[in-house]
């Protein structure tokens, strides 16, 4: 699809969803000249680069700064706090813990490129300090390449895992046309490393991790298996975003609970996308 055609259809695509959805900050969208993404200015003053479809980006700023998904069932940060965030996507989470607690420690992974290159864009332009920032995957083993399908209207839902993505696409087909859905779902096939975050943990030397935010599509239970038993104990917070729940949330429980690890665990509601957030605290 040409980009003139696919701008118009996602400008169309636009209105229709926005049909569907409330209480959204709105944002206008600039172009930026020789760059992969755009700025994209909301109407409450908040700005951000993105390389994503205008709604896509507009849902991440709903879910993370209005409706602040990742802190409900008594998630909290505090002063000198480390934060590991896979699935970073465009940054949209880093830029809400620095907005809200800026004398904190975070670890950013996100495996595409161009998705990598503008979630470095909005670290520079919000002029923050204390990212380290990751072009790679997390996962059960090490790997010098792994396939994703990178969906180039919704960066926000690449996955390794496409099969995962067929039940969602069934509900859009349900609220809009074939067309929508196949520019929505308009993808190619990129490459990247993995590690696990036992790796990581300890090249870095990481010693403690206050809030664990995992989201990244269909991979979830993998990323939890790359945690050695030994480093268990340094995790307080996890806020997991569970895709394909009535699946896999019986599966990432059975994984805490072979660790041993006393946790309590309480789930959002399961949305129409069959995809819940898992809160757990260690007590």
């Amino acid at each position: 699809m040409s980009d003139q055609k696919r701008k118009a259809a996602l400008e169309k695509l636009d209105d229709r969803l926005t049909a569907y959805l409330k209480d959204f900050v709105r944002a206008e969208v600039t172009n930026i000249p020789d760059q992969n993404y755009k700025l994209f200015n909301f109407s409450d003053g908040f700005q951000c680069y993105s390389n994503t479809a205008k709604i896509e980006t507009e849902l991440q700023y709903k879910e993370i700064f209005s409706d602040k998904e990742y802190f409900q069932h008594g998630i909290k940060i505090k002063d000198n706090d480390v934060i590991v965030d896979v699935g970073a996507n465009i940054g949209m989470f880093v830029m809400f813990l620095m907005k809200n607690q800026s004398n904190i420690k975070v670890h950013a992974f996100e495996p595409i490129p161009d998705t990598f290159k503008t979630m470095e864009a909005n670290i520079k332009l919000h002029d923050i300090k204390n990212v380290y920032s990751y072009n790679l995957a997390l996962g059960v083993e090490s790997a010098k390449e792994v396939k994703f399908t990178h969906y180039l209207n919704m960066t926000a839902n690449t996955t390794m895992f496409p099969e995962s993505k067929e039940f969602q696409k069934s509900r859009m087909k349900n609220m809009f046309t074939a067309e929508d859905v196949d520019i929505l779902y308009e993808h190619t096939i990129v490459s990247a490393p993995m590690e696990t975050l036992s790796s990581i943990i300890d090249q870095q030397g990481i010693s403690q991790i206050d809030l664990l935010k995992i989201d990244v599509e269909g991979g979830e239970c993998e990323v939890l298996k790359g945690i050695d038993s030994r480093h268990w104990s340094i995790i307080k917070q996890i806020v997991v975003e569970v895709h394909n729940a009535m699946e896999k949330l019986s599966e990432i429980k059975a994984i805490f609970k072979d660790k041993n690890i006393d946790i309590n665990v309480k789930a959002g509601n399961t949305g129409p996308m069959d995809n819940c957030n898992l809160y757990c605290k260690t007590k």
